[in-house]
């Protein structure tokens, strides 16, 4: 009886101590990622454009499809801008915008028009063809893409 006694201590104290392994290991994941977030705030600042999504690149990355965009802009605060890096990955020039978009979900529809960061608020509004809409956290992420796939649509 000693000995099951035993077990069940020792196997209480390696589970609690798993907890507080998988408690303390998840909240530094989650603060390592709102670190970056902030980091990625940062950087697009007060940067706000809107515009017609006028064509797109589907690329590879993680073993998934992405898709770059290129958008005529309708309105931008932001003249000519070229950012690229870890972080975050921008391109405006003559008008025209290419970012990446993230993962491609054909079931979503084809994305019509774009509003990106438009209230301030950090958040990039994607309108679908059938008239649907997604919101989004604006991090203008590069999702893997590279340089050359950024001057695709704008040299």
């Amino acid at each position: 009886m000693k000995n099951k006694t035993l077990s069940i201590i020792i196997l209480g104290f390696f589970s609690l101590l798993f907890i507080v392994y998988v408690i303390v290991t998840s909240d530094k994941s989650s603060n390592l990622q709102d670190k970056r977030f902030q980091k990625q705030i940062e950087l697009i600042g007060k940067i706000r454009f809107k515009g017609e999504i006028i064509n797109k690149k589907i690329y590879r990355y993680a073993d998934k499809n992405y898709h770059l965009i290129s958008i005529r802009l309708d309105y931008s605060n932001t003249k000519d801008i070229y950012m690229f890096n870890d972080l975050c990955c921008i391109k405006i020039k003559n008008g025209t915008a290419v970012i990446p978009a993230g993962v491609y979900e054909p079931a979503l529809g084809e994305p019509k028009y774009v509003e990106v960061n438009m209230n301030n608020d950090d958040k990039i509004k994607t309108t679908y063809k059938d008239g649907s809409s997604t919101v989004n956290i604006c991090t203008l992420d590069p999702y893997g893409a590279s340089k050359q796939d950024m001057n695709t649509f704008i040299r």
